[in-house]
């Protein structure tokens, strides 16, 4: 988790190349026996808008736009807070 905040912050930074690469080795990595509270669950999930973010700047708009799309789909589950917002503006 720690290396998906720092791809996060250099996704910030606009360092998308570093950031995609962390993204991709260090993949959010679910347990099923483990119950989270949504919002860590939403946290978790958000990864997805700034990996999309790196594709979009990169290049990539068709991964990008599918990463954005399925963000936003598995955060509509949630109450609508400021990660779902977030999510819904990345696209």
């Amino acid at each position: 988790m720690i290396l998906n905040l720092k791809a996060r912050a250099l996704t910030k930074m606009e360092h998308y190349e570093e950031a995609l690469s962390l993204f991709n080795s260090n993949p959010i990595q679910w347990n099923d026996r483990i119950q989270m509270n949504p919002i860590d669950t939403a946290v978790r999930t958000l990864s997805g808008s700034y990996e999309a973010l790196c594709h979009h700047h990169l290049g990539s708009s068709t991964k990008a736009q599918a990463l954005a799309q399925n963000t936003v789909k598995r955060l509509q589950v949630f109450p609508h807070s400021p990660f779902y917002q977030f999510a819904c503006n990345q696209r």
